[in-house]
């Protein structure tokens, strides 16, 4: 590493490898729904409490195949929407 690097306070590690190395403090947890082991960042320890997105859905209960045709459904009706045309009998009429 160059002096010049460290005098300026940058040079906290001497490689990417051993910068790695030091950010590694993650928390093993088991995970309620299938029991597997995981690990996540220590940061993230009180926040994630399964090990991947299909053991969230079903430990919530939710089927992610509905979910997805109801937000599907949600943003076509959403998008397709029209405004509906003036009635006939709000448009002055000429009478003879």
């Amino acid at each position: 590493m160059k002096q010049s690097v460290v005098d300026d306070g940058r040079g906290t590690y001497c490689s990417t490898a051993c910068r790695g190395v030091s950010m590694r403090n993650g928390v093993t947890k088991t995970c309620p729904q299938c029991g597997a082991l995981y690990t996540i960042p220590a940061s993230l320890k009180d926040k994630r409490r399964a090990c991947s997105q299909a053991c969230w859905w079903k430990m919530m209960g939710i089927d992610p195949g509905r979910s997805a045709i109801l937000a599907r459904a949600r943003h076509d009706l959403l998008t397709t929407r029209t405004r509906p045309a003036p009635s006939a009998s709000s448009t002055p009429s000429s009478t003879s």
